[in-house]
């Protein structure tokens, strides 16, 4: 089991990162991006460019509105 380490977000610093266990498939998928993605410290979701640049961090918004549309697909596919 990998352990991450991150802050939740800038307004909820206090110096010391919440620890995260990522296992099975979700860690073999982080594994893959940070590998990708040449991720070494900053924001885990980034903007990806029409030609694979990775770019800056997503806004929490951004980041929320992806999630809920994987909820929505999810829970369809669950249904039909």
């Amino acid at each position: 089991m990998d352990i991450i380490k991150m802050y939740l977000s800038r307004g909820q610093y206090e110096g010391v990162a919440k620890e995260f266990p990522v296992k099975g498939k979700a860690a073999d998928a982080l594994k893959r991006w940070l590998e990708m993605s040449k991720i070494k410290s900053g924001p885990l979701f980034r903007f990806v460019g029409r030609y694979d640049t990775v770019g800056d961090g997503l806004n929490a918004k951004a980041v929320n509105y992806i999630f809920m549309c994987l909820l929505v697909q999810k829970s369809k596919s669950l249904y039909s």
